[in-house]
């Protein structure tokens, strides 16, 4: 058996005894439910890690023993909650309750090792459970509220709508869809993708499959079908230069169909690892401010976008950035309601902020965490940099050595363009901090980026010390061999 596969498989058995011992036991009731619910999340990411291959990265093996001990003595501690359990006598009150923090401590490290350990941009997608909810915030209660069904929320939060879509019943009329917004015949939309041919096929989605399309007028359109039983629904009252827009819709068979804007230039990741033209800064600069100002636009509306990335960002063609929606569903957030708590999972590992990964825990700050990430990635596809670590590792270790000048061409940057990358870097590095109380706002970016005022320090995340460490030694290790030959 592959010793990966060996790993996960086993770390999965621990984690069942766990949940099993947290149901019966007598005291720390609190501290072991919490372990019990982080381990469940865990054991969900690592069922994903497995079944698409990527716990046999190299980078994974070490994580994957540090947390077989970790569970381990996540299981006697809990055990040792249980009244009549042989082990409850080796502990006393205080230390037990202290041990059962720091290893529930321990083991979102040991996530946030998994979830950082490489470069590799994956999608995640954990299954969920769902319950009834609230409606439509207030925030984006406006005179066609009525196209709203009512939501879903997730988990114990009744501050979640789960919905920004219009999604029309079965014989239902579409009287209160904006008035922005054009309804296309099933016809219209056969002959504006040829009939839905395999050469106007331009993408796959979970929820839907993406056409381009050519209307009777010659505008070029991208066309959202929805596979069967799904129903994509669409945005409502999401405009902005720096989003991606409706057009209209079409009411099919299968559900309804979304038209939007086509985006001649491809996606973000498209230009910086397929293009032969590299990125200038006053190019890379304009694309990332406009992302910022589409996210804190989205912000204004409450809504969190939750997967944003360099897939996710499209061209225009006079070279504007658009935040493109890739899942059915973006989350809004109440007035007055920080964050929620979600059991679902559907994000990139890598550029999903720790908190979302750990504990299912959705906020502004989420968004902001994913910026950096994509700030930083895009700042070295910029440099043609290849990078077999995460961004944020890379980003300080250049940091600390003082290298980030360096890896910029000084024929293709001057001096106060490679000043204003290295103050790039540090707003990402900010951004991307463990804790979502110490990233700044993306009202706070903006201004960051815009201006030339003294930044905050950031602190430096605990998983990327270890990755120090772990380079250190490797290092120690390649001397000591040297001086033996």
């Amino acid at each position: 058996m592959d010793i990966a596969v060996g790993s996960v498989r086993q770390i999965t058995q621990v984690a069942m005894a766990i949940k099993v011992a947290a149901d019966t036991v007598q005291k720390n009731k609190s501290d072991c439910r919490k372990i019990a619910a982080r381990i469940n999340r865990l054991t969900a990411v690592l069922s994903w890690l497995e079944s698409t291959g990527m716990a046999r990265h190299p980078a994974m093996s070490a994580m994957l023993e540090e947390l077989e001990g970790t569970m381990d003595q996540a299981l006697t501690l809990v055990k040792a909650c249980q009244e009549k359990n042989g082990i409850a006598h080796l502990f006393s009150a205080k230390s037990l309750s202290k041990d059962l923090r720091q290893v529930n401590q321990d083991i979102s490290e040991r996530m946030m090792d998994a979830m950082f350990a490489t470069s590799a941009q994956v999608t995640i997608t954990l299954v969920t459970q769902i319950q009834e909810g609230a409606l439509v915030p207030a925030c984006l209660q406006t005179q066609d509220a009525g196209i709203f069904e009512r939501s879903t929320a997730i988990g114990p939060s009744e501050c979640i709508n789960y919905c920004v879509e219009i999604v029309f019943e079965e014989g239902s009329e579409d009287v209160n869809v904006p008035s922005y917004l054009t309804k296309f015949s099933f016809s219209e939309i056969e002959v504006a993708t040829n009939n839905f041919s395999e050469q106007n096929l331009i993408g796959e989605g979970s929820l839907f499959t993406i056409y381009k399309g050519v209307l009777p007028d010659g505008c070029e359109v991208v066309i959202k079908r929805p596979r069967a039983g799904c129903d994509i629904g669409f945005p409502v009252q999401l405009q902005h230069e720096n989003v991606v827009a409706t057009l209209g819709y079409c009411l099919d068979g299968l559900g309804e169909m979304v038209v939007e804007e086509y985006m001649p230039n491809g996606t973000l990741s498209e230009i910086i690892k397929g293009s032969p033209r590299r990125l200038d800064w006053p190019s890379t600069f304009h694309i990332i401010r406009g992302i910022a100002h589409g996210l804190a636009y989205l912000q204004t509306m409450c809504v969190v976008h939750s997967d944003l990335k360099l897939d996710n960002i499209f061209i225009d063609s006079r070279m504007n950035p658009k935040i493109f929606s890739s899942e059915r569903f973006k989350i809004l957030l109440e007035q007055g309601v920080t964050e929620i708590v979600t059991e679902e999972s559907v994000s990139t590992m890598g550029n999903a902020p720790p908190e979302y990964i750990t504990d299912g825990i959705i906020s502004m700050k989420s968004d902001v965490f994913s910026f950096g990430v994509l700030l930083l990635r895009t700042l070295f596809g910029m440099g043609r940099l290849e990078l077999d670590q995460h961004p944020i590792v890379w980003a300080w270790e250049v940091k600390e050595a003082q290298r980030i000048k360096d890896l910029f061409n000084s024929s293709s940057c001057d001096e106060s363009e490679i000043t204003e990358i290295v103050r790039g870097t540090d707003i990402a590095l900010l951004c991307t901090q463990m804790e979502p109380s110490d990233r700044p706002s993306i009202t706070d970016v903006l201004k960051m980026l815009n201006g030339k005022e003294k930044l905050p320090v950031p602190k430096r995340p605990r998983f990327t010390e270890n990755k120090r460490r772990e380079a250190a030694a490797e290092e120690e290790k390649q001397e000591e061999h040297a001086v033996l030959r």
